[in-house]
């Protein structure tokens, strides 16, 4: 019963994913056990949410953010981690994979999204995005894991202060409606 309790307080109730305390835990983890080579890190934040809460209800945004997360576990494998940072903040750890495959995946979840409530929302839904690339030759130079979510948030910041509907790596840009990166940051 202990450990069927420990299970329910590591998972965020409304979406059924990882909660921030064990996503923060399991990058913890991830970089003092040296179990994967390298990872990338994704941080999303909805584009205009609080437009679909005052537009729609919180019950509607509270089923934007549970399709979502149906969606990207669709879309995400078994050993990627998945977890909410904050209200509409969610991160993604993809296991020993670049950026550009982790790209790829934030767009297919995009579009997916996008499709799902195009005909029941009058508004759009989309999210921006922030990936960065962590190996194991920077483990041991990280003064702290915050400076990872740091690293993300800074990406994410620039992605929004863009535009919408983007994602902003140390690769390039890419805008999640088209198939092209931009040039390199």
């Amino acid at each position: 019963q202990e450990e069927m309790l420990k299970k329910k307080l590591a998972i965020d109730q409304p979406t059924g994913v990882m909660n921030k305390h064990s996503l923060i835990g399991a990058v913890q983890k991830l970089l003092k056990h040296d179990a994967v080579k390298y990872f990338t890190l994704g941080m999303i934040d909805f584009d205009d949410f609080k437009e679909v809460n005052d537009r729609c209800g919180h019950l509607t945004g509270d089923k934007v953010l549970k399709v979502f997360t149906d969606i990207a576990r669709l879309h995400i494998r078994k050993n990627d981690l998945l977890g909410r940072f904050g209200g509409e903040e969610f991160v993604f750890v993809f296991m020993e994979t670049d950026q550009q495959a982790s790209l790829q995946i934030l767009q297919r979840i995009h579009r997916e999204l996008g499709r799902y409530f195009e005909k029941d929302l009058n508004i759009p839904v989309s999210f921006s995005a922030g990936v960065i690339y962590v190996d194991q030759a920077m483990y041991p130079l990280l003064q702290h894991y915050t400076d990872l979510f740091i690293d993300v948030d800074r990406m994410l910041y620039q992605a929004k202060s863009n535009g919408k509907g983007r994602a902003m790596s140390s690769i390039g840009e890419i805008r999640f409606n088209t198939d092209i990166v931009a040039g390199k940051t």
